[in-house]
């Protein structure tokens, strides 16, 4: 049985995946929210033409990118918006990201590097790094100094013996327990004393699960330590409320969800990272299939590209599903193996898909792939080639990263 073990612990960790029937209007999930008309149904011939022409290939779609940007951008109560460089560094999504005022999160000098490999000046309102120490003689200059730096509470005592100036520091938040004071003990703040005018806001992490009642919680824990023209960061899409019917986030609710933090910091700046789920639908990987065989009572399919380090590496964050962009999809649902190509880490990898078996030259979309991966222009080398590409806004046409 090909690759049956690599098999079997990629379906123990993302569970079977399920196809998309090719003519449905249903379409995958962001987590658990549907979306019903995704821009890859709309534009199915182009992306059919682009893979027959370069083989598989990940693509970005500008104009989704724009309207998650935009959404977001227009909400009441968000004074400016963050991109995650640990989820997409790819150069034309950070053009422009950089043109629409975006911040960038960064993590490592290695993620914010990527803003000098484009081929145009990426330019970025503001700079967030996460970290737990602060050296500021390496901040890497691409900043132009607007850095602030998110420490963990155990580090604050250290923030004067760090350096730093006035308002060059954010709390990096626990998630509260409900109704818990003892995630934040006095003790993870004594010492801070002069140190407090460096605090210059709260980085909040905590994604779109918490409820914005815990968010209050947990920065009222720590107001008295904070500058009242601070900033708050909301990571991960905390404060965001998804629209069941779209896809998207609702923006009258997302409204009415921030406006309490709003009322109890007016004089706040909110902003606003994203994170994956959001991001991810704005990229899929197009993959054509190869030879289609059964053995020992099982269907495989050869694709050409490493499933195991390049489909599991974005779905490990996001849950997406496979669909058969050029099939008819009549025939009964079987579980397909898809067997990836080898490269130099060795084994390509094998992932089951609950599908329509497929026909050699079919191609088959893999949704929600917008986050950077290895294998692409911008991501971790493979070994192998996978070209990343970017669908412009409102225009037929397509350009290499």
């Amino acid at each position: 049985m090909p690759c049956s073990a690599l098999g079997d612990g990629i379906e123990r960790r993302f569970g079977l995946l399920e196809a998309i029937p090719a003519h449905s209007p249903y379409t995958p999930e962001i987590g658990r929210f549907p979306m019903m008309t995704p821009w890859w149904q709309e534009r199915k011939a182009e992306l059919v033409s682009i893979v027959r022409e370069n083989g598989p290939v990940v693509l970005y779609c500008e104009e989704t990118l724009n309207e998650i940007v935009f959404d977001l951008l227009s909400l009441e109560s968000v004074d400016g918006l963050f991109w995650d460089l640990g989820v997409n560094v790819h150069p034309r999504v950070l053009e422009a990201l950089g043109r629409l005022g975006a911040g960038f999160l960064f993590r490592t000098e290695e993620e914010i590097s990527a803003l000098t490999t484009s081929r145009r000046p990426i330019h970025g309102d503001r700079f967030l790094k996460v970290s737990e120490r602060w050296f500021p003689d390496r901040i890497p200059p691409e900043t132009g100094g607007r850095a602030a730096v998110a420490l963990s509470p155990a580090d604050l005592d250290n923030v004067l013996r760090l350096g730093g100036g006035a308002g060059d520091f954010l709390v990096d938040l626990p998630v509260p327990a409900t109704g818990g004071d003892a995630v934040f003990p006095e003790n993870a703040r004594d010492g801070l004393g002069a140190a407090r005018e460096l605090l210059g806001g709260a980085y909040l992490p905590w994604g779109n699960d918490v409820p914005m009642t815990r968010a209050l919680e947990g920065v009222r824990s720590w107001e008295d330590f904070l500058d009242p023209s601070g900033m708050l960061v909301l990571g991960r899409g905390l404060g965001v409320v998804m629209d069941e019917e779209t896809g998207r986030p609702d923006l009258d609710r997302t409204n009415v969800e921030l406006d309490p933090l709003r009322e109890a910091f007016p004089g706040m700046g909110i902003w606003m990272e994203p994170g994956v789920a959001l991001v991810s639908t704005g990229g899929v990987l197009l993959i054509p299939v190869g030879r289609v065989f059964e053995e020992d009572g099982s269907v495989f399919a050869e694709v050409g590209v490493n499933t195991e380090a390049v489909i599991s590496h974005a779905w490990a964050r996001v849950k997406g599903r496979v669909q058969n962009l050029t099939g008819e999809a009549t025939g009964q649902t079987r579980t397909v193996g898809l067997l990836g190509r080898e490269d130099g880490n060795g084994s390509g990898g094998c992932l089951s898909a609950a599908m329509p078996v497929p026909e050699e030259g079919d191609v088959l979309l893999f949704s929600h792939m917008g986050v950077t991966m290895p294998g692409t222009a911008a991501g971790e080398p493979l070994g192998g080639t996978l070209k990343a590409m970017y669908l412009n806004a409102r225009r037929i046409c397509q350009v290499p990263l």
